[in-house]
């Protein structure tokens, strides 16, 4: 999969918010960025005010309002910022965050804030980021997560991709894609009710009505009967007959047999009883 190169990007003070970090640029190591691999976001900055020991910045993905991942920085200790930084004062803070492998392929936001060792807010800046498609899907979906068209579309190509999926036209792809939409929902009424703990995920039978699943996967029947001879081979049967008669032939098998006849039952005993 092709990366962009470092470059940089736009960003905008959060709303509500100031930027008295006094940014100037922002550069992405790589744009879009892709699920599991390591982005190292590059801050140039003219701090307004001073920032002090104990200052720190947080990196927060939100895809709309709902947070993904959230990393917090201690700007003097990680990011190798001389504290106090005076104001007026230019330098260059660079942050490495991980991306998780879950993080969904979507158009996202990435806010960075910057809180003063004392408590007080420093800045808040969004900027847009792009998550690529990932090579897997995650292991479960949150019911919180928006299942926004772009979002559902970016995990239905991650989706084909994991599972090899083929349609013959664009009438079933698009079939798929409703069902497999339909999947995503399921999954999240169900994980609403587990909580803190969802169990519930894409699994390559996500891109079948529920109906089409029971009538392929939960109505088996096997077209031979359990106790049909067909169901082992002509060899191991006549083994077995030989085994059983001791290479004998019998005739056909009676309806009743008394063994009485035979002096195989003998006359009642008295027992002493």
């Amino acid at each position: 999969m092709a990366v962009g190169s470092a470059s940089a990007t736009s960003f905008s003070v959060c709303s509500g918010k100031t930027d008295g970090l006094g940014i100037s640029s922002v550069t992405f190591s790589e744009e879009p960025v892709v699920p599991g691999s390591t982005l190292t976001i590059t801050v140039d900055a003219t701090p307004t005010v001073a920032i002090t020991d104990g200052a720190t910045l947080t990196f927060d993905i939100l895809l709309g309002a709902f947070p993904i991942m959230s990393v917090e920085k201690d700007v003097c200790k990680d990011l190798g910022v001389t504290c106090p930084l005076p104001a007026g004062v230019s330098t260059e803070i660079s942050v490495d965050v991980d991306i998780k492998s879950s993080a969904p392929a979507a158009s996202v936001t990435a806010e960075v804030t910057t809180t003063n060792g004392d408590g007080s807010a420093v800045s808040c800046v969004d900027i847009p980021l792009t998550v690529s498609v990932a090579d897997k899907l995650p292991l479960t979906l949150s019911h919180e997560v928006e299942l926004t068209t772009e979002l559902v579309d970016n995990m239905f190509a991650t989706f084909k991709k994991q599972f090899n999926k083929v349609y013959d036209n664009k009438e079933e792809h698009g079939m798929r894609r409703t069902h497999f939409e339909a999947s995503l929902k399921r999954i999240q009424e169900r994980n609403s009710v587990l909580g803190d703990s969802p169990t519930f995920g894409v699994t390559k039978f996500s891109d079948m009505s529920v109906e089409e699943f029971k009538q392929k996967m939960l109505t088996y029947k096997n077209p031979v009967a359990h106790d049909d001879i067909s169901r082992i081979n002509a060899e191991t049967h006549e083994a077995v007959a030989r085994k059983l008669r001791g290479a004998k032939s019998f005739a056909a098998t009676a309806t009743d047999k008394d063994w009485r006849d035979d002096g195989a039952v003998t006359d009642v005993k008295d027992q002493g009883q």
